[in-house]
């Protein structure tokens, strides 16, 4: 059995505790990897947002971007692609990507 923890985000805000069992694991070293991992996985989660941007054929699931808008206060704010979505609208001709986005 092994405890993992982000001091910094309890610090910040508050505990929020999720118990995981897995009888795969058998050793600490294990368990202290699946542990870190699920933080990573929450980190990435809490950070999620969606963009729409105009079709880039280059897109990739997984890759990094630079998100600039003055508008919401973004100065080259780096975002992971997590999902991608390529919608079509034929009566308008117009064709549009929207993508989920995660921490680096």
């Amino acid at each position: 059995m092994v405890d993992s923890f982000s001091w910094d985000q309890i610090t910040s805000l508050y505990d929020r505790l999720d118990w995981l069992e897995d009888s795969n694991i058998d050793t600490v070293a294990e368990a202290e990897q699946r542990g870190l991992a699920c933080l990573r996985e929450a980190e990435i989660k809490a950070k999620a947002g969606n963009i729409r941007i105009p079709v880039n054929c280059g897109q990739q699931l997984y890759d990094v971007i630079d998100i600039t808008d003055s508008r919401a206060g973004m100065s080259a704010e780096k975002k992971r692609v997590t999902g991608l979505t390529l919608l079509y609208a034929p009566a308008r001709g117009e064709y549009e990507h929207r993508l989920s986005l995660g921490a680096v």
